[in-house]
């Protein structure tokens, strides 16, 4: 089935996780303006490889790292990532235990990652009218996140 998302969440020394629980099956964020639909929007974007940090308001402060969790072909994936910036430190551990199995940490670069478990590994994509080049976690980012503004049958498309 791919990648799934199943959580994003935020951590600090003294404070209270603030955990945002992705349904299963809905792969929709909606609701009232200014209830924090564009900054969970922001931090996906940051926790799948993008390099601009979430903006912060009142309620961050004291919060240092994001975790997002995920799963594919029956494993679960945590990415960590400090709202400080620098890199992903990546989490892997099997699923269908009936105990709680502790994450592993996985030696290995967030986008190659994403690209392998998404199956575009090898998998190639148009740059422009002439050239091709192979598929990249960027690439997964901006396919798989839209916002509200931004109209997928707006965007030009090119095939795989």
């Amino acid at each position: 089935m791919g990648i799934v998302l199943t959580s994003l969440s935020v951590h600090g020394p003294d404070r209270a996780v603030a955990e945002v629980i992705f349904h299963p099956k809905r792969r929709l964020i909606r609701g009232p303006s200014e209830t924090g639909k564009s900054h969970i929007y922001d931090c996906l974007w940051y926790m799948l490889g993008g390099d601009d940090l979430p903006g912060t308001f009142p309620l961050t402060q004291g919060y240092q790292e994001f975790r997002l969790r995920f799963t594919a072909h029956g494993d679960e994936y945590e990415v960590r990532r400090g709202l400080s910036g620098g890199g992903a430190a990546i989490y892997w551990r099997a699923l269908g235990n009936t105990e709680e199995q502790a994450f592993e940490h996985l030696d290995e670069d967030l986008g190659k990652l994403l690209v392998s478990l998404s199956g575009a590994s090898g998998k190639q994509i148009l740059r422009n009218h002439s050239k091709r080049g192979a598929v990249t976690g960027d690439d997964l980012r901006h396919w798989s996140l839209w916002s509200q503004t931004d109209i997928p049958a707006k965007q030009p498309s090119v095939g795989m």
